[in-house]
């Protein structure tokens, strides 16, 4: 005999009376054909994650929560048209309701203007602080370390994720590329000892210090990191692709750039990439040279 959870046919109610309720159509609406890119750059300090940025499409927007960037713009990138805000706490560290919502204000007012562009690239250098500042606005402290528990902080972060939808959904529907930037932290596995206690190793890993909710938003995710005594100092691997069918994933390059990178990712690929030994130069592999097949 089929059980009846409705009550005899009276849903539940959690206030004691009965609201109006209604549902919502759907109306189809196709979004507009746009070559954006969202990419996650991830890596340990100065591994050439900025550098890759400012290598993407002119006008660069620079919200930057890092360390100062002015000197490598001028390095890499002198006659680009670049624009910029170093947002940073007064006192190194943002503690006051005041100085948090300033700078999270600049952050805003920086990606309005890249949208204002209509063409070119956004970078928010150190997504990872902004997601600092909005813990503290938002639940009154920094959780870096791991989320309390309780269903009012649970909220919080329910609001801090749709904060982020707002703030980099609109860059889908453009034309303007948006970069994420962020440190890397080390995975673990949890294994059991020999003495039958149970723990926590290392894998060698690394993984994005990021909310796991930006995933869905990007279309690439890329690690930074060098090779000691190697002759090029920076290296990248895609760790996975929107594109290909993931047939791209773990794939290394040289001197990563944007041109290279972005015309690799969507390169139509129908057989899956041999893994390989040693990086490979991208500019080389698309131009079928260096191919010894």
């Amino acid at each position: 005999q089929r059980v009846s959870f409705l009550l005899a046919g009276k849903f539940p109610t959690s206030f004691g009376r009965r609201k109006q309720l209604s549902l919502t159509r759907y109306e189809s609406s196709k979004p507009p054909e746009t070559s954006q890119l969202s990419l996650l750059c991830y890596g340990l300090y100065k591994r050439g994650k900025s550098r890759f940025g400012l290598s993407a499409p002119p006008p660069i927007t620079i919200a930057n929560l890092d360390r100062d960037i002015r000197a490598l713009i001028g390095e890499v990138c002198p006659d680009k048209e670049v624009y910029y805000d170093n947002i940073w706490p007064v006192s190194g560290k943002a503690t006051g309701q005041s100085e948090v919502n300033d700078m999270i204000r600049r952050v805003e007012f920086a990606a309005r203007e890249a949208l204002k562009h209509g063409t070119g690239t956004f970078i928010l250098d150190g997504v990872h602080r902004l997601y600092n500042l909005l813990q503290i606005k938002l639940l009154g402290a920094d959780y870096s370390q791991g989320k309390p528990d309780g269903d009012s902080s649970q909220l919080g972060f329910a609001k801090i994720y749709s904060y982020f939808d707002e703030l980099f959904l609109p860059f889908q529907s453009s034309n303007v590329n948006l970069i994420l930037t962020a440190p890397a932290r080390k995975q673990y596995q949890r294994v059991t000892r020999a003495s039958g206690k149970t723990g926590a190793d290392a894998t060698g890993n690394y993984e994005p210090r990021i909310p796991d909710v930006l995933g869905y938003i990007l279309h690439a995710q890329i690690y930074f990191f060098t090779r000691p005594g190697r002759p090029i100092k920076f290296h990248g691997r895609l760790d996975w692709s929107a594109y290909n069918n993931q047939m791209l994933s773990g794939m290394e390059f040289d001197d990563p750039d944007w041109d290279t990178v972005t015309a690799f990712m969507t390169t139509e690929i129908t057989e899956p990439m041999q893994p390989m030994e040693e990086s490979i130069n991208l500019g080389e592999a698309l131009a079928g040279k260096g191919d010894d097949d």
